[in-house]
């Protein structure tokens, strides 16, 4: 079984490799702590949310973080109930690689959705929202919801692929177009934000913020494409684990921490026609990165 494991991680099918105690338990404890870091950050801005449309923005990062942090605990777990395995003190339980794998399939998705969330208000803070632009917005909630269905469906797979090569080119197929419906939409985030950032009566600051989260985010679904059409001739090397944790999950955090550190309230709230001009004059650093700025919008 271990055999078929390994060949599985040559193969593209096992993102990040085989996790063992060796490589890969430093780095799931640091990202353990640092998504717990996050993690409060979120269910702080949650509390403050509330009342908010930004409230169910939101809850999508929360579920996100907690993702991250079960993804690494199960790594943990499965580099030691593999170790194990290997030392003839038990047998390897799969299941922790058909959830770790699901996980890390899907959790890239999540923040894609927020940023979506986040762009569509921001766009319309000072117009409302036409038709077509709602059905934009619509159709990239779509195109994220068919990459998660997709992402858990391919890790759902996974055991069957071990000994069979139509079910781990069906995987790598459902994987890439889940990777590229994901990669799309942040492109057309990244491309609507250069044509925002052109708009007098929109604050250039927050327009920026976005586009270069999405940008971030960008890096991740292409990460995962090449791996999948190329992968490395030995996922278990030290060189093949950096990349991983560099490329998908550095990004991911960094995508998370930011979204969470600006107050989405103070630089994403629908404007009134009238007020101030935001191109103009920006949010302070009070409000912009305040935990608990009063919420007048909404009250």
């Amino acid at each position: 079984m271990s055999s078929a494991l390994l060949d599985s991680a040559n193969s593209g099918l096992l993102t990040g490799g085989m996790p063992t105690t060796s490589q890969d338990d430093v780095p799931s404890i640091v990202f353990i702590a640092l998504y717990a870091a996050t993690s409060l950050l979120a269910a702080i801005r949650l509390i403050q949310y509330r009342g908010t449309p930004f409230f169910r923005t939101y809850i999508r990062i929360m579920a996100f973080e907690a993702i991250r942090l079960v993804t690494f605990i199960i790594r943990i777990v499965a580099a030691i109930n593999y170790s194990n395995a290997l030392k003839g003190k038990g047998s390897f339980n799969q299941g922790y690689i058909i959830a770790e794998q699901i996980f890390l399939g899907i959790g890239f998705v999540v923040p894609t959705s927020t940023i979506v969330g986040l762009v569509e208000t921001h766009s319309s803070r000072r117009d409302g929202e036409t038709g077509e632009k709602k059905m934009l917005f619509r159709i990239m909630d779509l195109a994220l919801l068919g990459a998660v269905i997709l992402g858990i469906v391919a890790g759902a797979s996974f055991s069957s692929a071990l000994n069979n090569d139509s079910d781990l080119h069906k995987i790598k197929v459902e994987r890439t177009v889940s990777a590229v419906a994901t990669m799309v939409v942040l492109i057309l985030l990244v491309a609507y934000s250069f044509h925002l950032a052109k708009h007098p009566r929109l604050p250039r600051s927050t327009t920026v913020w976005l586009g270069i989260t999405a940008a971030l985010l960008l890096i991740v679904p292409v990460y995962r494409i090449v791996i999948i059409a190329d992968p490395p001739s030995n996922s278990q090397a030290i060189s093949s684990k950096i990349v991983f944790y560099v490329f998908q999950i550095s990004f991911e955090w960094i995508v998370g921490l930011s979204l969470l550190v600006f107050n989405a309230i103070a630089v994403c709230a629908p404007t009134p026609a009238g007020s101030r001009n935001w191109s103009n004059q920006s949010v302070s650093a009070e409000e912009a990165y305040g935990l608990f700025t009063p919420k007048h919008q909404y009250q």
